[in-house]
């Protein structure tokens, strides 16, 4: 394999400290074979309006906007053989997929949600599983005010989303990534090409050896607490199945915290 000279290209603003922890770690295994530098938005965290008229400059013929400009001179500069996507949405989109098919530049991105097919990202509305815009159709994202709980957030989402469909995104990516087959297949029904979707699961890096498994010992979860992870359906399990006295140790910090 020749050593690539690549480009990761991260939304560093208003992502979670575990989302900035996955890009660094991204970037760690990378650099073992390749070159690699990161781009992300250029000033502090991004207002949603502004992210919104950073987008609709995407939408013109003319593509103008502060991302693509930046991303224009950044290839210009250092001649990336490619670039590698991670959390562009929404402060980087569709910029981002615009540049790099004016400047003719490979596309690996991964998908570590589901914002191709639903503007919150998370296949949630209001708490509740929802794939109605997993087709194409944001209009239901709009009707119910879904992300944000704005019905113009949303609805301004949904219009992004499906322009990019209509550019054909899909298929201007060289390579999808995801971290399981559960969520490579769910992107197969969103439509995009199961030709060029692999599967790379996360992994852990440590520097002792792990200890060894304790097959009647306890059970830990350990994440974010936010509604997209369910922790309240394994609360609500955990009470009906037979712990046979093995304590449920929950681990992590978020937004749901207080709730559960």
């Amino acid at each position: 394999m020749r050593h690539l000279k690549i480009l990761h290209i991260v939304s560093g603003s208003g992502h979670s400290e575990q989302d900035q922890h996955t890009a660094g770690q991204l970037e760690k295994a990378l650099a073992e074979r390749h070159s690699v530098r990161r781009y992300s938005m250029p000033s502090g965290r991004p207002s949603w309006s502004g992210a919104i008229v950073e987008a609709l400059h995407s939408l013109r013929p003319c593509v103008g906007g502060k991302v693509y400009r930046g991303l224009q001179w950044e290839q210009t500069r250092h001649e990336h053989d490619a670039w590698v996507i991670d959390n562009v949405f929404p402060a980087l989109l569709p910029s981002v997929y615009a540049a790099a098919r004016n400047l003719g530049v490979p596309v690996v991105q991964y998908l570590d949600n589901y914002r191709l097919s639903c503007v919150n990202g998370y296949f949630l509305n209001h708490g509740q599983p929802c794939q109605r815009c997993a087709q194409g159709n944001f209009w239901p994202a709009f009707t119910t005010g879904c992300w944000r709980e704005s019905r113009a957030i949303s609805g301004w989402m949904g219009v992004i989303l499906q322009d990019m469909r209509n550019k054909d995104i899909f298929r201007q990516v060289r390579r999808w990534v995801t971290p399981s087959e559960n969520q490579r297949n769910i992107h197969i029904r969103m439509g995009l090409p199961a030709s060029r979707i692999d599967v790379v699961p996360y992994y852990l890096s440590v520097d002792t050896p792990l200890p060894p498994p304790a097959p009647q010992g306890g059970v830990l979860f350990l994440g974010r607490l936010s509604p997209e992870k369910g922790v309240d359906v394994l609360l609500r399990a955990w009470a009906h199945v037979s712990s046979k006295g093995r304590p449920l140790l929950i681990a992590g910090t978020g937004p749901e915290e207080v709730r559960l």
